[in-house]
């Protein structure tokens, strides 16, 4: 647990603080018994500095001696201290070289300390993991996000990274300091990648039933196109890119179709707009008022839509973290003065799940250990229980939008499209081709009422619309179940309505 689960000392067993692995063999069985999926994380990067394997390598010990990323020093200071062989430096902050005595040289860790990374140039280090993936995969599992995969591959003559200039580098030991072209999203990633994929596909052929790869990288759309090729797809992170206040619909558009317009059709499409490693949205887009505007363009495009927990309920960080509480490496590392700044820790994201008002906002019971970080202090009114009966919450307006994207055929099969009138972008899903319904999701990123004219944008002969789900209540503009002209619908500020194209009142 010095990096949350993500340094693993067993690859194949369950720690024990998360139970055992009759605990997990029954959750699968449950889940699959309920037409669920479940999907597990594999970090292909590095393991524990507690795994067998280093521990070994450690010691020279064969076959493990090249298990990890081991360097000589480039010199010794006028003290007799180890220099590191070059200037990496770690997502984490410092140096990513740590000295061992035992070996008297370094090893590689591109994140903690405790977490060493894996040498794939050893053929052994590349068996192992794929058996790692088969033995998960036998097992039942559904498939597997891929964790932090761009790190995977450095280069082999390890010179110095150049400068990056980034204004936004707190010093020369920040990792935005440095432009990391020999140890972040190399070629050899996406080969190792590649025989990762192999392993779903032997598996699926034995089985018969699909799995899932799912891979955390962040490259330009140039390169996620060179990750779908070794995976099911790259996470699209392009909506993370839209921010406030104010939120800008040119902005939201920008990123949304440079994903429709260059990523071929025949790739899966998918929306991330939060994970454990960026800050909630509400504090990215400077409030709430669009929560629900996010919630629905992401479940109204084309591919899978990901969301991460408490953003159906509009979560935000938790800001009252002192440093004393702070968790994170990468926020104990920035220091005191540093650590609540984005994008230093990670912990204020990272909160329990709020389900109700009462103790621990329900995570776990009083008299029970304390959960692994302080409840947010808005739980008593942001909470699953507090909004399942509210119509217009953030949770059913999102439960609405999932019926509506699992009942009609057109958000499976339909493409998509966009237009921007002022603060006003509308997403269309439609299927020329074959005539399903037409549904458009408008939002109104302004702070004022707007109007806007989508007849004929879409489709020529449906002059009105339907209005399935509304922002605004009953009682506000544009509520569920009337029927708007298309050349003149208004909507109030920061709106959303979805609508069903028809092309009459009737």
């Amino acid at each position: 647990m010095k990096d949350f689960g993500y340094d693993i000392s067993d690859f194949r067993d369950i720690d024990p603080i998360f139970g055992t692995m009759e605990d997990f063999n029954s959750l699968l069985a449950s889940a699959h018994s309920k037409g669920l999926k479940l999907v597990m994380d594999f970090v292909p990067n590095h393991s524990s500095d507690e795994h067998e394997w280093f521990i070994r390598s450690l010691q020279r010990e064969d076959p493990y001696t090249d298990y990890y990323v081991w360097q000589d020093p480039a010199g010794f200071d006028g003290d007799g201290n180890p220099i590191p062989p070059n200037n990496w430096v770690s997502v984490f902050r410092y140096s990513m070289w740590e000295w061992r005595e035992e070996r008297q040289q370094f090893y590689l860790h591109q994140f903690v300390p405790g977490q060493p990374d894996l040498n794939y140039r050893n053929p052994n280090v590349l068996t192992e993991m794929k058996d790692v993936i088969r033995f998960w995969l036998e097992k039942g599992v559904d498939g597997f996000r891929q964790d932090a995969v761009a790190h995977i591959w450095e280069d082999e003559q390890f010179l110095d990274e150049p400068l990056s200039n980034n204004p936004n580098a707190l010093d020369e030991n920040d990792y935005d300091y440095y432009d990391h072209i020999y140890t972040n999203n190399l070629e050899g990633t996406r080969v190792i990648l590649a025989e990762f994929y192999t392993v779903f596909k032997e598996v699926e052929a034995l089985d018969g039933f699909p799995r899932l790869t799912m891979l955390e990288v962040y490259v330009s759309i140039e390169d996620q196109l060179k990750y779908y090729k070794v995976s099911d797809f790259p996470f699209n992170f392009a909506l993370m890119n839209v921010r406030g206040p104010p939120v800008k619909a040119e902005d939201a558009k920008r990123e949304i179709d440079q994903i429709l317009d260059r990523i071929p059709t025949n790739y899966t499409y998918n929306w991330v707009f939060g994970n454990h490693d960026k800050w909630r949205l509400p504090d990215r887009i400077g409030g709430s008022e669009l929560v629900d505007a996010f919630n629905l363009m992401s479940l109204s495009l084309p591919g899978v839509a990901i969301s991460y927990y408490g953003e159906e309920i509009g979560m935000t960080n938790n800001m009252d973290i002192s440093y004393e509480q702070t968790v994170d490496p990468a926020g104990c590392n920035c220091g005191p003065d540093h650590y609540n700044d984005e994008p230093c820790s990670r912990d204020p994201e990272r909160t329990p799940m709020q389900w109700n008002a009462e103790f621990n906002a329900g995570f776990n019971s009083e008299g029970s250990s304390e959960p692994w970080l302080p409840v947010n202090s808005d739980f008593d009114t942001i909470n699953v229980d507090a909004q399942q009966g509210n119509p217009q919450s953030h949770l059913n307006l999102y439960k609405e939008m999932i019926k509506l994207r699992n009942l009609e055929p057109t958000y499976t099969f339909g493409d998509a499209k966009t237009q921007l009138d002022g603060d006003i972008l509308s997403i269309a899903r439609l299927q020329e081709q074959i005539f399903y319904d037409v549904y458009v999701t408008m939002v109104n990123f302004g702070s004022e009422t707007q109007t806007a004219n989508i007849f004929q944008s879409f489709q020529p002969y449906l002059e009105f619309g339907l209005v399935l789900i509304s922002t605004s209540g009953p009682d506000g503009e544009n509520p569920i179940g009337t029927v708007v002209d298309l050349t003149s619908i208004s909507l109030a500020p920061y709106q959303t309505v979805v609508v069903r194209l028809t092309p009459s009142k009737a």
